[in-house]
């Protein structure tokens, strides 16, 4: 997948404001929209990412540096599921992104010898965590072994997308995001390496 030039209001997209009626439950100065990514299922279903990240406050819980490599509940990433949903004009959560749509080309294997090689941002498949840190290694198989499924990865815009205006608001971390189904619906944990 690559992030393409122009905007979309619907679909796969990421940055500018989130979909109308959208919002997070937990909110805190810094909590901005990421992306809307439709789900696949038996109802038309949208998943929309919202950060609460710090990134000018070193002594900020929610500091970028204070999540590298341990997995981060809704207070730091939150997934809200819903309803598909127009692009909101306005919006107090608007990404610090300009709005882009995400695009998808034929399927591509990663190479585990150099995951570099391979595309930045990826649907499923394996989280590919050899070279990252030991707690970041741990994390991650905590995570699957919990039931959680490796949902997507992206880093900072590379290959294939086109120029990104904005603050990523990810730094130059990679963002990995996991899954869960659960008796009230879904449960998401993420890890930045």
């Amino acid at each position: 997948m690559h992030i393409a030039e122009g905007d979309s209001t619907t679909g796969f997209r990421i940055g500018g404001a989130p979909p109308v009626g959208v919002c997070p439950k937990f909110v805190n100065e810094g909590t901005q929209y990421f992306g809307t990514f439709p789900i696949s299922g038996d109802k038309a279903e949208e998943m929309s990412i919202f950060c609460s990240l710090n990134c000018d406050d070193p002594e900020d819980p929610c500091f970028v540096t204070r999540q590298i490599n341990q997995a981060l509940g809704p207070e730091i990433i939150e997934c809200v599921f819903h309803h598909p949903a127009r692009r909101a004009i306005r919006s107090g959560f608007r990404s610090e992104l300009q709005g882009y749509p995400v695009k998808f080309g034929k399927e591509a294997m990663q190479d585990p010898a150099d995951p570099s090689a391979g595309p930045p941002h990826q649907i499923g498949g394996i989280p590919f965590l050899e070279y990252d840190h030991p707690r970041a290694r741990k994390a991650s198989a905590d995570l699957l072994q919990m039931g959680y499924l490796y949902l997507m990865r992206w880093t900072f815009p590379g290959s294939g997308d086109c120029l990104v205006k904005g603050e990523w608001p990810f730094h130059n971390f990679t963002f990995h995001l996991y899954l869960k189904i659960t008796g009230q619906g879904y449960d998401c944990r993420a890890l930045l390496v």
